[in-house]
């Protein structure tokens, strides 16, 4: 049976990483929605690489008025990933 890295080794290269981007609320009660918790978990059990945000980051990370981050939270993020 072929696979894309029969027709394409560059993919053999390729690293696929997931990360988290949490939100104001997840941040202020300092974990994830239990849904995201699961779904981080059941990535890492098959072997994807999570780079997980929320340790990282603060409230005072994100914009006043908008769910965005402000320059400080988009360092942190760049850094992290």
């Amino acid at each position: 049976m072929s696979t894309c890295l029969d027709y394409f080794p560059l993919f053999s290269e390729i690293w696929i990483f997931v990360a988290t981007v949490p939100g104001v609320e997840e941040n202020r009660d300092g974990k994830h929605f239990q849904l995201w918790t699961e779904y981080i978990a059941s990535l890492k059990a098959a072997g994807v690489t999570v780079v997980d945000l929320l340790p990282k980051l603060s409230v005072n990370d994100y914009r006043s008025y908008d769910l965005h981050f402000n320059p400080k939270g988009v360092q942190i993020a760049t850094d992290e990933i």
